[in-house]
């Protein structure tokens, strides 16, 4: 079950990343900015935390603990930026992006299998 549970907190995973990957792409390239410093800051602290999370994603595949923290405190901090950051749908907006890294990266820490001992 364990296994299961780290295969599908890993699909989870990056699906979400590749949904929202080509999301802020789509948003910073398509802004209609003259250059990337007109485009609005939390795109970019967005597509940041995107990245760390990849690399906690990549991370889990050795050492499913630390991948897993990473992309669960990866979602955590993406909460509280959004929180702070306000919009009218605030709730909506925190679960939407916050929610399917906490998810995945707690399927992620919880598929830790145990050593296997030497004899059965």
């Amino acid at each position: 079950m364990r296994f299961v549970s780290g295969i599908l907190g890993r699909i989870i995973f990056f699906v979400t990343f590749a949904i929202f990957a080509v999301f802020y792409g789509f948003a910073i390239f398509m802004s209609g900015a003259e250059d990337f410093l007109d485009v609005d800051v939390t795109l970019y602290v967005l597509s940041a935390l995107l990245i760390i999370k990849l690399f906690g994603g990549l991370i889990s595949f050795k050492s499913p603990v630390i991948g897993g923290l990473i992309i669960f405190i990866g979602g955590l901090v993406n909460g509280v930026f959004l929180y702070f950051r306000g919009s009218e749908t605030l709730w909506m907006t925190i679960l939407v992006y916050c929610v399917p890294y906490l998810v995945s990266g707690l399927m992620i820490v919880f598929s830790k299998s145990e050593k296997r001992k030497k004899y059965y």
